[in-house]
């Protein structure tokens, strides 16, 4: 049976800021630890930070997520630490740390951190630097498909530090990072969304994959789909690009992905993020917060799982707290009020990527929010 402590500290002083937490881990979970998870905002020194925790709390393994916002309970924290620690006699734990000089070598890492592995989950923490389309190859090759799996895109540029991690002998790398976890640790991963689709299906008729463009929708420039909607709105809406308020979606029997804009370009094709095949259906996609109340009230009626965790872990979308901006705190309040008791903690990232099994494949979203329970 595994036991999970959290403490939070918005102590600006590290050295602080680690003995505050530290005192608490201690208190609440005296025996030894298996695994600490450290998320902190960048305004602390990551070498110093994870060698502190590595030292006063002595895990068999510690990893350390760089993030701009933490999730602690129902409020966003924008300076702090965060740390979570398990304790889980023969937790079957696989840590592997994915250099940026090594991204050739993704498919290898992977086959060799699952040979002989019973995991019940895999995160992925992706830098900001990867390869996506490269990436989701190497995944397929060496998974095949899993639908226990979740990675995590960075929100922080190079220059700014990217994602961090510290494991064992307390050697710093910045890649990426397969986290497994063992079979005793009982997980379940759900994902909610709050975005419907506008007006009448369209179909992506020609996609550039390798540059990850769209260049024609119903066989016409791919950006004549917003001046269609937007009508004479469609002025102020490309001057301050707000392609992130109506993503694309991608319609597979009853199931919509999202496709968030990142850029238009002259030719009016569009960069993107997420995953299109030529002659798929879609439409343009709205965050209703009505439907989104209802999708959480409902969420939590059907799924009894989270209600009776240990720990609700959720990881929040850069996009969608831009969309939703001070109702993202509302959302939160909502799942906690629904989770009673059960300690709900969390950080932000870019992108994520998980297996679809209505597309059957390895996809890329943005925009949704991911709860994992913990029990």
């Amino acid at each position: 049976m595994s036991e999970i402590a959290v403490a939070l500290s918005k102590e600006r002083e590290e050295k602080e800021a680690i003995r505050e937490i530290s005192l608490k881990i201690k208190y609440s979970l005296p025996w030894s630890i298996d695994l600490v998870l450290v998320f902190f905002t960048p305004h602390y020194r990551t070498p110093f930070l994870l060698s502190s925790f590595f030292d006063t709390l002595t895990p068999n393994y510690i990893v350390g997520i760089k993030t701009p916002w933490i999730i602690y309970e129902d409020r966003i924290i924008h300076q702090g630490v965060m740390v979570i620690s398990i304790s889980s006699p023969g937790a079957n734990l696989r840590l592997n740390v994915i250099g940026r000089d090594d991204f050739d070598k993704i498919e290898v890492s992977l086959r060799n951190l699952l040979r002989g592995a019973s995991l019940s989950f895999l995160f992925a923490f992706l830098s900001s630097s990867i390869n996506q389309e490269y990436f989701l190859k190497e995944l397929k090759i060496a998974l095949g498909k899993s639908e226990n799996f979740l990675g995590c895109g960075s929100l922080l540029s190079e220059k700014n530090g990217d994602f961090s991690y510290q494991f064992l002998d307390g050697k710093i790398v910045e890649g990426v990072l397969f986290l497994g976890l063992g079979r005793n640790m009982n997980i379940h991963h759900k994902k909610i969304s709050g975005f419907i689709p506008l007006g009448r299906p369209f179909v992506f008729t020609k996609i550039d994959k390798k540059r990850r463009l769209i260049l024609e929708i119903d066989n016409r420039p791919a950006f004549d789909i917003y001046r269609k909607y937007l009508e004479e709105k469609i002025e102020i809406f490309k001057e301050r690009n707000l392609f992130y308020l109506y993503p694309l979606g991608v319609k597979k029997d009853i199931s919509y992905r999202l496709v968030s804009i990142q850029e238009l370009l002259e030719d009016e094709s569009f960069t993107f993020v997420g995953n299109i095949e030529e002659g798929m259906q879609g439409n343009i996609m709205i965050l209703k917060e009505k439907a989104l109340w209802e999708e959480i009230e409902n969420f939590f009626k059907d799924d009894r799982i989270f209600s009776s965790s240990k720990l609700v872990m959720v990881i929040g979308s850069s996009l969608r707290e831009k969309i939703l901006k001070e109702k993202v705190r509302e959302e939160l309040n909502l799942i906690k009020k629904n989770l009673d008791n059960v300690p709900l903690v969390g950080f932000y990232s870019r992108y994520h990527l998980e297996f679809d099994a209505y597309f059957r494949n390895f996809v890329f979203e943005e925009g949704n929010l991911h709860l994992i329970s913990l029990r």
